[in-house]
């Protein structure tokens, strides 16, 4: 199950990292993206790969995963993992 709160955190200086939630990653690979919306397009830096999280739920039926997972297949995306 996910949990049910959003966090955002920033630290102001060096005597509040104590104040750090325990839920809080300390991961060195853990990244947090955004998403931006803009009128103009933005062209990310390609240096590196880009690795995205994707989470949502289905209707349990036959062929249902197969359909949701199809939609990578048919446009060349890897999925890396799938829990």
């Amino acid at each position: 199950m996910l949990p049910s709160y959003d966090v955002i955190l920033v630290i102001r200086n060096a005597t509040d990292f104590a104040s750090i939630p325990w839920f809080i990653q300390d991961d060195f690979d853990n990244v947090t993206r955004y998403l931006v919306l803009a009128r103009d397009p933005i062209i990310p830096r390609t240096n590196k790969p880009f690795k995205t999280s994707i989470v949502f739920t289905l209707d349990e039926g036959p062929g249902v995963l197969f359909k949701a997972l199809a939609v990578f297949a048919l446009r060349d995306i890897n999925l890396k993992k799938v829990f």
